[in-house]
C-alpha cells in the first residue's frame, strides 16, 4: 500500500516490496525491502515517538468514549 504523511512506530517500521511511503518516519529501526519506495525523511528519536504514540492512544480513547 500507500502511505502519505509521518509514521510514527515505537520499535519498527517494514516497506514491503511492493509498499510506497512519503513523508517522515519516526521509529528506531527502519527496513526497506527491495523494490519498496521510500521518499521522506527517518528521525530515529525514541523519546518524541514514544510521546506522539502516548498521544495518539489518548486521542483514539477519547474519540471513542
Amino acid at each position: 500500500g500507500t502511505v502519505r504523511g509521518k509514521i510514527t512506530a515505537t520499535d519498527r517500521v517494514e516497506l514491503l516490496p511492493t509498499g510506497r511511503a512519503e513523508g517522515r518516519i519516526v521509529t528506531r529501526s527502519l527496513i526497506i525491502d527491495e523494490g519498496a519506495f521510500f521518499k521522506g525523511m527517518v528521525d530515529p528519536k525514541i523519546k518524541e515517538t514514544v510521546l506522539a504514540v502516548s498521544r495518539h492512544r489518548l486521542n483514539q480513547e477519547t474519540d471513542d468514549a
